[in-house]
């Protein structure tokens, strides 16, 4: 293979690897797209490590706030400091989800390694249970847009990703990317 088809492999399998994983769930625009906004401004100031934590927050601050101003200059807004048409804030929030499907199981089970009309002991259904489809840490960041007179929330995207097994605590760059991407696509650009 050549060397240029091996590094567009390994390109396409990086952006598809950053890709998944994510879920998306976005309000309908119809309420911002009526109001017409041309400026916007950050609802809150950056913020600042001071303390020097390794807390995730002070990653994702800069990355989300560079991301978001790139992606809503691109549609055509214009970034005010203070009192803009509508203002934008995020909220970055680790938690957790059940019910996720273990990724030992089946198309015929959720459960790993229980079979319907099989002859399975009680401890072999409960081990699947507690070690395959539990409680799973998630990362999960809403994009608010409030209307700059009322104050009113007016849309808001969420962005969920599922932490991989062993994975740092931070959300990877191209994830925050990514996301804010496809939220960020389904607002009308600036009239």
């Amino acid at each position: 293979m050549s060397p240029i088809k091996t590094v567009a492999a390994a390109l396409l399998f990086a952006f598809l690897g950053a890709c998944s994983g994510l879920e998306y769930e976005a309000w309908p625009t119809d309420e911002f797209a009526a109001a017409g906004y041309q400026t916007y401004s950050w609802r809150t100031e950056p913020i600042q490590n001071i303390a020097g934590s390794g807390d995730p927050i002070y990653a994702l601050d800069p990355i989300a706030r560079a991301e978001t101003d790139s992606l809503l200059q691109a549609k055509g807004y214009r970034r005010v400091d203070w009192n803009g048409d509508f203002t934008v804030d995020y909220i970055y929030a680790p938690g957790l989800t059940s019910g996720v499907m273990g990724e030992e199981a089946s198309i015929i089970t959720t459960r790993v390694g229980v079979r319907p009309n099989s002859s399975v002991s009680q401890a072999e259904r409960d081990n699947a249970i507690a070690l395959g489809s539990g409680v799973k840490e998630t990362h999960n960041l809403a994009l608010q847009l409030n209307d700059g007179k009322s104050r009113k929330e007016v849309w808001r995207g969420i962005i969920t990703k599922i932490a991989q097994e062993g994975s740092s605590n931070k959300p990877s760059r191209s994830s925050i990317k990514s996301g804010l991407n496809k939220l960020v696509s389904q607002l009308p650009s600036a009239s």
